[in-house]
């Protein structure tokens, strides 16, 4: 495999990973909110910061394929 494909594929994989944590971030936040602030914000704060750095990681990893090709 070469290095272009390995990268998309990578970025590609980083995307989805990334909102498959932001979707179970909503959904922590969801029940953040409805329970008054009671649980959860832990869980919240770093399902949130975890969404970012994956997606943060998935554009750098598109951003240096598109110098490499």
């Amino acid at each position: 495999m070469n290095r272009n494909r390995t990268l998309l594929l990578t970025s590609l994989a980083l995307g989805l990973i990334s909102l498959t944590v932001a979707l179970w971030g909503g959904i922590h936040l969801q029940h953040f909110i409805n329970n008054g602030g009671a649980r959860h914000l832990g869980e919240t704060v770093a399902l949130i910061v975890l969404g970012l750095g994956l997606f943060a990681g998935s554009v750098w990893a598109c951003q240096r394929e598109r110098k490499a090709g």
